[in-house]
Formats: C-alpha cells, structure tokens, sequence
C-alpha cells in the first residue's frame, strides 16, 4: 500500500462532507437573508400599528377627533387588534429566524470538523498525479485521462458562475437605470415645467446608468456566445442588444427599453442556473471517478 493511501482517503472523505454541507449552507443563507428583509418589514408594520394605537389613546388630535365623533372606543379597538395581529405575525418571524439560526449553527459546527480539507487536498492531489506521471500503467493513464476531464469540466463549471455574477452586475444596473427613469416619468407627468438645474441633474443621471449598463451587457453577450460555442447541448443562445442613443423627452420608451431588457437577463441567469448546476453535478461524478481510481493505484 502505498504510504499516501489513508491521507489521501481521509482527505476525499472530508471533502464529501465540504461539498455536501457547502451548497446547503447557502440556501439557508439565502433563506434567512429572505427572512430578516421580511422581519424589517414587519418591524415597520408594528410600529405603524403602535403609533396608532398611542395616537388615539394620548391627548392627540386624532384622540379628540374620534372622541367628538363617539368613535374613539371602536377606533381603539380596531386599532390595537390590528397591532395585536402585527405582533403575532413579527413574533412568529423571529422565531422562524431563530430556528434557521439553529439549524445554520449546527452545519457551520460540522463543516468546522473538517476545515481546511480542500487546500490541504489541493496540495495534495498534484503530488500524486505528479508520480503517478512516471508509472507507465493503464490505471495511471486512465487517472490522469478522467484529472484531464475533470478539469476541462471544472472550466465549464467556473465559466458559468463568472457569467451568472455578471448577470447579478446587469440587473443591478438596469434596476438603477429603471428607479431613476421612473423618477424622471413621475415628474414630467407631474409638473408642467421642470427646473431648470434638477432638468439637467436628473438627464445626468439617467444616461450615466444607462451608459454603465451597456458595456456590462456587452461582456455578458461575449460570454454567453463562447459558453454557447464551448458548451455542447447548452443552447444558451441570446441575443441581447442595448442602444444607448441622444437623450430624448420620450422617458417612457427609455423605460420601456430598460424594463424589456430586465426579464430577459433575468431568463439568462434561470438558464445558467441549470445548465451550471448540470456540469456541476458531471464534475462531482467524475471527481467521485478520479478519487477511487487513485485509490485503486494506491491501494
């Protein structure tokens, strides 16, 4: 046996627990991120709630309005049973979030159990490989042939996360570019006459986002083009164009344009998921497929 053999079981074995534990980890995450934007809205509820029930309930006016009117006891109630229900609602919240935490806590322990695993994996996977370089077997060939494969793939894999991150760039940009076109279509529609300095602090702002998305947009393309080219049976084929042309009074086909483009980006990163979590899965096969091919040199 050679003397590498338990190191190298040891490692592959952590490195199941890793990858195993890593991918759950984020979804709950992503849960709880979810969770606490909805608890701070729930917060804003309640105290709305709470407000009003002290505005009736204190020497306000809208205590003596209700109290003229002889609905200041209904009023109360209805108000404080709304409050009541807020609290039940934000309570329940907190304590969803603190059981996520709990769950959280006790993935977090276990990945603790084997940190480390993939740097120490990492340095010692081209050790093997390196020696495995000098044997002239068909197993020794056949493991450097699926390491090959496995890293074609890993590519792949890597390829699509870069892509997906522009994606979350894109729809940063066009959501900016979309608040401040809206902002803009409220006030014309609003005012008759547009100050002359807010006129032309607003038209600034609108092309400096629209500016910044299109180059974005433009990398995306060239990359979903060569993952459309590199990838077989990807078919991610999208054509996605921007015109970033003289600023016209007509806001609302800029928003149009940019709100057109949203849905579409947004379709991209669906497809990406899929197809990244697909070659994913191929890659952890094939890892699987190099560690007990190793094993069976070393062993």
């Amino acid at each position: 046996m050679h003397p590498l053999y338990d190191k190298f079981c040891k490692l592959c074995g952590e490195l199941a627990i890793k990858n195993r534990i890593d991918p759950i980890l984020a979804e709950l995450y992503a849960k709880r991120d979810g969770l606490e934007a909805e608890l701070n809205a729930l917060r804003a509820a309640l105290q709305k709630e709470q407000t009003d029930v002290d505005k009736i309930e204190g020497v306000t006016l809208s205590s003596v309005f209700y109290t003229v009117i002889g609905q200041k006891d209904r009023k109360l109630e209805k108000e404080k049973s709304e409050a009541a229900a807020a609290e039940e609602v934000f309570s329940a919240q907190q304590s969803e979030i603190s059981e996520l935490n709990e769950e959280i806590k006790k993935y977090e322990h276990e990945l603790r159990t084997v940190r480390g695993c993939d740097l120490r994996y990492g340095r010692l996977l081209p050790q093997i490989l390196d020696e495995l370089r000098t044997y002239d077997s068909p197993e020794s060939k056949e493991v450097l042939d699926t390491f090959d494969t496995l890293t074609r793939i890993e590519k792949k894999v890597s390829d699509f996360e870069k892509a997906l991150e522009l994606c979350y760039e894109v729809l940063a940009n066009l959501s900016g570019a979309a608040k401040h076109l809206t902002r803009a279509e409220t006030d014309l529609q609003n005012l008759s006459l547009l100050n002359a300095e807010h006129n032309a602090y607003l038209r600034s702002d609108i092309i400096i986002n629209l500016e910044k998305v299109k180059p974005i947009v433009d990398t995306l393309c060239r990359q979903i083009k060569r993952l459309d080219a590199d990838l077989v049976g990807s078919h991610l084929d999208f054509d996605i164009k921007i015109e970033i042309g003289n600023y016209s009074d007509d806001i609302s086909e800029w928003k149009a344009e940019v709100e057109h483009l949203i849905p579409q980006i947004k379709e991209i990163q669906r497809k990406l998921r899929e197809a990244r979590d697909r070659w994913a899965k191929v890659a952890g096969e094939r890892r699987t497929e190099l560690h007990e091919q190793i094993k069976a040199v070393l062993e």
